[in-house]
């Protein structure tokens, strides 16, 4: 087991996943491209899935849902401390990925942790590079695993990366979109820098109040994006 004993709970707690708000109200530094102050926001298709974390440590790998369940145990040697010959290994590296079931594939959102590096207090920005230029660099060295994994893609917030985000091909049904605020850290619980947004045309799974009325709109046609309340913001 990675976790043990009586400290199983507490560890459980302190890798906890962060929850996302919704997007009600688009933010004024939507689109930073080209900020000097690496200012603006990412936006990624989540997939549609199952959250869990991917926890490689102590020589095994296993995917852990929010509430605790194991959703499956293995060994993936491209993930530090997660294969059999790094049983010694004291150090971990956890994931936040999506499980998407028809491709049988991990899809990796985030990283909080690489090989015992902690990028909890690291700009999401940071993050998302170290966690492509690490897989992929340690996928060449070594590609055996009981776990498929891939990185999700992300764009720059302006007209066109929410439209490619929104609407362009991919390699599984989304659930929605996430905002990512370029210089916000992991939060654990709830992130105010990290937005959801979803209607009927980027998740089969689309929220609306008991009324009807939808939670959120985002528009990009005419090259600006807006909220239900009527608030806009030119992202191009």
């Amino acid at each position: 087991r990675i976790f043990r004993g009586r400290t199983e709970r507490a560890e459980r707690t302190k890798i906890g996943q962060h929850r996302p708000e919704w997007l009600v109200d688009v933010p004024a530094d939507l689109d930073g491209k080209g900020s000097t102050t690496g200012g603006g926001w990412y936006v990624l298709p989540r997939p549609e899935g199952r959250r869990c974390l991917l926890i490689a440590a102590r020589g095994a790998t296993l995917a852990r849902m929010p509430h605790g369940e194991v959703l499956e145990k293995g060994a993936c040697a491209f993930l530090p401390c997660g294969a059999p010959g790094d049983s010694r290994d004291v150090n971990t590296t956890i994931l936040e990925c999506v499980y998407y079931e028809p491709r049988n594939t991990y899809y990796a959102v985030d990283v909080m942790s690489w090989g015992g590096y902690s990028l909890y207090d690291c700009t999401a920005e940071f993050r998302f590079y170290w966690l492509r230029t690490k897989l992929e660099e340690t996928k060449l060295e070594c590609s055996e695993s009981d776990f498929a994994v891939e990185t999700c893609p992300y764009f720059e917030a302006d007209a066109a990366g929410i439209d490619a985000a929104h609407a362009g091909p991919l390699p599984y049904l989304r659930d929605g979109l996430l905002f990512y605020d370029k210089r916000g850290h992991y939060a654990r619980g709830l992130a105010p820098l990290v937005a959801l947004f979803k209607d009927d045309a980027c998740t089969r799974r689309f929220n609306v109040g008991r009324d009807g009325a939808v939670l959120a709109v985002l528009v990009c046609g005419d090259g600006t994006a807006a909220t239900a309340d009527g608030a806009t913001v030119r992202v191009a």
